[in-house]
């Protein structure tokens, strides 16, 4: 039986930048694809829209992925004993 760590516990603001990131990283793959096949259609100005679209949420995933990184890492610095220790 193992002690309950930090991932046991429910942080919301953790599950909710995860998820964000997760779901811009979605709509990016899919405004990519998207973007190509209109593209391929002939229509270059709506598929540069949407390529853009695509690439600035793509950079928003990174974003919020970066952001949760790094409030990890400061939740583990605060820990007064190595993270190799807590499990």
């Amino acid at each position: 039986m193992s002690k309950p760590g930090r991932g046991d516990v429910d942080d919301p603001m953790n599950e909710a930048m995860s998820s964000t990131g997760l779901l811009l990283m979605f709509a990016a793959v899919i405004g990519f694809v998207m973007g190509l096949a209109v593209f391929g259609m002939g229509s270059s100005g709506f598929a540069t829209l949407v390529l853009v679209a695509a690439f600035a949420s793509f950079c928003a995933s990174l974003v919020c992925f970066m952001a949760d990184a790094q409030r990890e890492d400061a939740a583990d610095a605060a820990l007064p004993f190595p993270s190799m220790l807590r499990r």
